[in-house]
């Protein structure tokens, strides 16, 4: 093995969101050092995730179906719509328990406009078919971060449901500025959706 290997397999897992070099490094000599099946059967499932793994057609989640799960369920509330910034978002509520309705998962966290990340590249053309075909939608919850990127995208959210003529709500600010929700635990969450207000 050359060093040449080692450090591309070190810059492959620094850009990774979350780890540092440091990590990557260690990281790297753990996979060095696994056994052969072991390494095989992480390059396997990575590959079977990359394969299987897309977005449902209808809400924008991980699924291996075109429909999703949750959006396929009699069982859910098909009143509620929640919009959130990403599949761990959903990840994050599903395990809290506290919402039995469906999601919107935005193709972009929130606006950039430096990046060129505009309301049709986050998917707001999409949301407004949906809310426009979909008139059993009482409600649509705006679970967004609690930062000032996403506060400026819930603005722009709130008057698209609005002129669809949809309840507009957003849950509760026990979510501290700054926050990321995939980082709750399930009862803050629980507690910021129940006790969410008119947006």
């Amino acid at each position: 093995m050359s060093l040449n290997a080692l450090e591309n397999l070190v810059d492959r897992l620094a850009a990774l969101p979350g780890i540092g070099r440091k990590s990557a490094k260690r990281l790297a000599y753990y996979i060095i050092n696994m056994p052969q099946a072991d390494s095989d059967n992480l390059i396997y499932a990575i590959s079977l995730a990359k394969k299987s793994i897309q977005k449902c057609k209808i809400c924008g989640n991980y699924s291996e179906k075109e429909v999703c799960n949750i959006c396929s369920s009699e069982m859910r509330d098909h009143s509620k719509l929640m919009i959130v910034q990403n599949p761990k978002d959903v990840d994050s509520f599903e395990n809290s328990n506290c919402y039995d309705g469906l999601y919107f998962v935005l193709d972009e966290e929130h606006l950039d406009p430096l990046k060129g990340i505009g309301p049709e590249e986050m998917g707001f053309g999409r949301l407004k078919n949906r809310l426009v075909q979909d008139d059993g939608i009482n409600e649509v919850i705006l679970a967004l971060n609690s930062n000032v990127e996403s506060e400026q995208t819930g603005l722009l959210l709130k008057a698209l449901v609005e002129e669809s003529g949809k309840k507009v709500t957003k849950i509760s600010q026990g979510i501290p500025a700054g926050g990321v929700l995939e980082y709750f635990d399930s009862a803050t969450i629980r507690q910021a959706f129940e006790n969410r207000r008119e947006a």
